[in-house]
């Protein structure tokens, strides 16, 4: 039961996902790429708001989705906010 929780070490049972998972951020993540932070916001404690200029990303590290400036954030998952987003 204990081994469920255990990740693996044999890449073949995650480089799919790590590659999907990688072309999504890099998409996703572009209109801030190069920009420095100007700020940052706790929401609570599971989401937190990291300011680029007009674009935020919006974090949700929390089990359950949160709604942020009227964005539903999935429960582990982020959004970007503002700018071209």
């Amino acid at each position: 039961a204990q081994a469920k929780s255990l990740y693996s070490m044999y890449y073949g049972n995650w480089i799919e996902d790590a590659a999907e998972f990688y072309c999504r951020v890099k998409d996703e993540l572009k209109s801030v790429e190069g920009k420095s932070i100007t700020a940052h916001k706790a929401i609570s404690d599971d989401v937190s708001l990291t300011f680029y200029g007009d674009v935020a990303v919006a974090v949700n590290y929390g089990d359950t989705a949160v709604s942020v400036e009227g964005t539903q954030i999935p429960a582990h998952d982020f959004k970007v906010l503002g700018g071209n987003s």
